[in-house]
């Protein structure tokens, strides 16, 4: 293809009668030949570099890619010398002299970037002449061969294949993925596909069977492999049972379902090892490519995105990879990082809901919840944001602070209502209740702002109690005999049974607003009668969070509960609407 294309752009320059350079040098004017107005469009939409140069080695025309290729515009590349692509080195000028019987020539070797780096390119120029075989100029053809370059390198150094199951490894198949793109680029009907392929317990196989016995269950997978895929397609082991495959040309997307339903079928047969009858479980991610701009990397973390979807769906799955997961977990990348300036540009804030005695209607303590004030996107949802914390562990700073700023405002308004009796509640993470100085530091932070420890609630949810639950009881255990208040959040919506909560020993018990029915009949209340019975065997008070009307507030009275907590009383406050509230309550002294 090269040569052709050196051919052709050679031989349209020789007869082109369109000129598209006109330079006076002294007088006549000299005209400078170039190609013809159709060849042009041609020549300025190819991926292969082409640069045309006068007799004197001066640069007459220059395509888009050979520009780019070399860091330059077109434009700054007019009437520069041809070697400004040579490093200083191989800087060689060529005279008409020295080309009496030459027509053109081909070397490999190493250009030079605007920015002085420099890449290995393949060349192809040709000699344009007249009738009378006097030069009018050269056409040199470039082509960028870096990754063709570290490809042979990788075969050279015999690192192009897995050694176990002799499918390409993870450099070589990123490389013809590499390849894949670059021809969807040059060609908007190509389309490919990346798989991404492992399986179920297969570590339990290693550990129960041995390594050699998972080295021969991945030896006969691959060969399994090889027979369902295409004759085009390739196959790659990337490390232990993980697998890749590129589907090459493909007809129609449909064509990569077909494939992996086959591969799901040959794998999913039991496997004779050892003398046992073994079964996988094969999960595949698809990943669909087209003329889009991802690199290799990216399609293969696609498919694997795609491959964990489609196994949190099921079994002996495969799943296909949508634009709107990238998009979904770039947006969560870059909540995590603002997350992490969040707390040193003081984007935080506490609000806090009011926690009122049923039977005299009085505020008796507060929630305290955290708010997030985005400094671009505004306020962002807890929703949204909590569940990035804790998978980052942003939540054990970000929890301390609402700790540490709960009891500064707890101090404010002890000082200002001395006989209100108020405490305050802060909700605590899973990662929160792991830390081994969390009992110490509370207690320390206490002391210092001279509260007294039956005034802090520290709440906990139930699904919480359920992972490590030893350790948990430990823990809960430690902070009541500190004289901290224990209050177990959304009872009733996770896992537990009734009788494993039996261990937990807590001071408060919220009933979770999913549990009061929506209408004013008596119906529906059966469950909320049990947990009240339940807080009173075990001595706790109870809270009944979303209390929105006044039947559920009066219907919670009489079956007893002592507190409520919902948008009937007040939505979370600010710090000042919360002092205004107390203010109205207790008066201002």
């Amino acid at each position: 293809m090269l040569i052709e294309l050196g051919l052709l752009a050679a031989g349209a320059v020789a007869g082109g009668a369109a000129v598209w350079l006109k330079r006076r040098r002294g007088s006549p004017e000299v005209v400078e030949p170039g190609p013809t107005d159709e060849l042009r469009a041609v020549l300025d939409t190819m991926q292969l570099g082409v640069t045309v140069t006068n007799p004197d080695g001066m640069i007459i025309y220059t395509n888009p890619a050979d520009a780019k290729m070399h860091g330059y515009t077109p434009d700054e590349l007019i009437g520069k010398p041809g070697s400004v692509f040579a490093p200083p080195t191989a800087r060689k000028t060529v005279t008409t002299g020295e080309l009496p019987n030459l027509q053109s020539w081909r070397r490999e070797g190493m250009n030079l970037r605007k920015d002085g780096s420099v890449f290995p390119v393949r060349l192809r120029t040709d000699i344009v002449r007249d009738p009378t075989g006097k030069v009018h100029g050269f056409v040199t053809i470039c082509e960028d061969i870096t990754d063709e370059q570290r490809v042979r390198e990788a075969e050279a150094a015999g690192s192009l294949h897995d050694p176990l199951t002799d499918l390409a490894n993870r450099t070589f198949f990123l490389e013809l993925v590499s390849r894949a793109i670059r021809r969807a680029e040059r060609h908007g009907d190509y389309h490919f596909a990346v798989l991404h392929l492992d399986f179920e317990r297969f570590k339990l196989i290693n550990e129960g069977l041995g390594h050699d016995a998972g080295d021969e269950l991945l030896t006969e997978a691959a060969e399994r492999l090889k027979l369902a895929i295409r004759p085009n397609d390739v196959a790659a082991r990337l490390a232990g049972d993980e697998f890749a495959i590129l589907l090459d040309a493909l007809r129609t997307p449909g064509d990569a379902g077909v494939v992996a339903e086959r591969m799901i079928a040959g794998l999913d047969a039991p496997y004779a090892v050892q003398g046992r009858e073994i079964y996988l479980t094969p999960t595949i991610g698809v990943a669909y490519g087209g003329s889009s701009r991802l690199d290799a990397e990216q399609y293969l973390k696609d498919a694997r995105s795609a491959m964990y979807s489609a196994r949190s769906a099921g079994r002996n799955l495969y799943g296909v990879f949508e634009e709107t997961v990238r998009r979904r977990a770039t947006q969560r990348l870059q909540l995590e990082t603002d997350l992490r300036k969040a707390l040193d540009d003081h984007e935080f804030r506490a609000v806090y809901q009011p926690i009122v005695d049923l039977p005299s209607g009085r505020t008796v303590a507060f929630e305290a919840l955290v708010r997030w004030h985005h400094r671009d996107r505004g306020v962002i949802s807890p929703v949204e944001f909590i569940p990035a914390a804790e998978d980052t562990g942003l939540v054990v700073p970000m929890g301390w602070w609402m700790v540490e700023e709960s009891c500064r405002q707890l101090t404010a308004w002890r000082t200002e209502f001395p006989g209100a009796e108020l405490a305050i509640s802060v909700n605590l993470s899973v990662r929160q209740l792991r830390q081994t100085r969390l009992v110490d530091r509370i207690v320390e932070l206490l002391a210092s702002s001279e509260i007294p420890s039956s005034r802090l609630k520290l709440e906990v949810t139930e699904s919480m109690l359920m992972n490590d639950a030893d350790a948990q009881i430990a823990m809960l255990r430690r902070l009541r005999e500190a004289g901290i208040s224990v209050v177990i959040d959304d009872f009733g919506t996770g896992y537990s049974s009734l009788s494993y909560i039996q261990r937990f020993d807590f001071d408060v018990l919220k009933i979770d607003r999913s549990f009061l029915p929506e209408g004013d009949g008596p119906e529906g209340w059966d469950i909320v009668r049990m947990i009240i019975g339940l807080a009173r065997d075990k001595r706790a008070a109870v809270v009944a969070e979303g209390v929105e009307t006044e039947h559920h507030a009066n219907k919670l009275r009489e079956l007893g509960c002592d507190w409520g907590q919902g948008y009937l009383f007040a939505r979370p406050l600010d710090p000042d609407a919360a002092t205004a509230r107390l203010r109205a309550e207790f008066g201002n002294r």
